[in-house]
């Protein structure tokens, strides 16, 4: 540990920023609080003055005690997030462009500083680069900055591709830090039109999503479900699609579950407002046997199996499964 007169406004700045790092805000700030001692200050200042001609702690201080929660730069966000160089990304595709957003940290200003924001977009096996874009690191205050980069894509990726977005913080080439990497689907489709002959639905699943409409159709060997999807605004989760088929002892004798559109759309990208069709078709190795079957489908956790619940609550929805359709084979 350096002696206390040896310390710089980046030394306690840097205390506070690992202290925050760990979730502990109320052990931050006293630390912080001794750069607005002046008894304290006073024989640092006189040993290294040009370490204390700006006093950032200060600064750094008054950022942790007077910012709000959902201020996007309070350096309470170190302590919601657990991380120091990268945080709270928001990514939004326009066009052929990707627009994100982060709060970035410079802990290290005076030695090892942030010099470079960086973003890549590849594909999940990183054998393709859709993109890339490297900005500037310009830090208006000690803590955090918020900052949009804008990412220029290839032109010739295809609809509802996967993809990683990497934001990268930069010393230089040699020397990265830890940054964050999330997943999103390029070339979102458009809102689709629900055909004439679909079957309106109007049901609610969790806060958020409804189905609008639905249809079925039943071979000897397969039984197609196609759900119209819709979101009032982008879900918080990815939520997996269960299909059952019932027979009349309410015994499922078919089932499919996945993510939708074949899992190439997860729920947590989905556009809001937007209508979503959900293509599902369970193969069947052999036709059904004779007798009277319904279809239920819902949505549900994958970390937990917990469904979503779905209102209005009527015949039609039991142990937030809804029916959907009866038929006789």
């Amino acid at each position: 540990a350096l002696p206390v007169v040896e310390l710089s406004p980046q030394d306690v700045s840097l205390q506070a920023y690992l202290l925050l790092a760990q979730g502990q805000s109320d052990s931050a700030q006293p630390v912080l609080a001794q750069a607005l001692d002046s008894g304290w200050v006073a024989p640092n200042a006189s040993i290294h003055p040009d370490r204390w001609e700006q006093n950032t702690t200060a600064d750094l201080y008054a950022q942790l005690t007077t910012s709000t929660a959902d201020d996007p730069v309070s350096p309470r966000r170190i302590a919601q997030t657990g991380q120091l160089f990268a945080m709270q990304p928001d990514i939004q595709q326009s066009n052929d462009q990707l627009i994100v957003a982060a709060t970035f940290g410079n802990p290290y200003p005076s030695t090892y500083a942030v010099n470079t924001w960086r973003v890549q977009v590849t594909s999940p096996d990183a054998s393709s680069i859709y993109g890339q874009a490297d900005m500037p690191a310009i830090f208006a205050k000690p803590a955090l900055t918020r900052e949009t980069i804008t990412i220029d894509l290839a032109g010739d990726i295809p609809p509802l591709s996967p993809a990683l977005v990497f934001i990268q913080p930069l010393h230089s080439e040699t020397i990265p830090y830890p940054g964050l990497i999330q997943a999103i689907t390029l070339n979102k489709p458009a809102s689709v039109t629900i055909p004439d002959d679909a079957e309106n639905s109007a049901y609610q699943f969790g806060d958020s999503i409804t189905l609008q409409a639905h249809q079925i159709d039943v071979s000897s060997d397969a039984i197609e479900v196609t759900l119209y999807w819709q979101a009032s605004q982008t879900p918080a989760e990815d939520y997996q699609v269960f299909i059952h088929v019932l027979d009349e002892n309410g015994e499922v004798v078919q089932q499919r579950d996945s993510a939708p559109v074949d899992g190439r759309y997860p729920t947590r990208q989905w556009l809001a407002d937007s209508i979503i069709e959900d293509v599902h078709r369970i193969t069947l190795d052999e036709p059904l046997p004779e007798g009277a079957y319904t279809v239920s489908i819902g949505l549900y956790r994958l970390a937990d199996q917990t469904r979503l619940p779905i209102t209005p609550a009527d015949e039609a929805e039991q142990n937030d499964s809804l029916r959907i359709a009866a038929f006789q084979r």
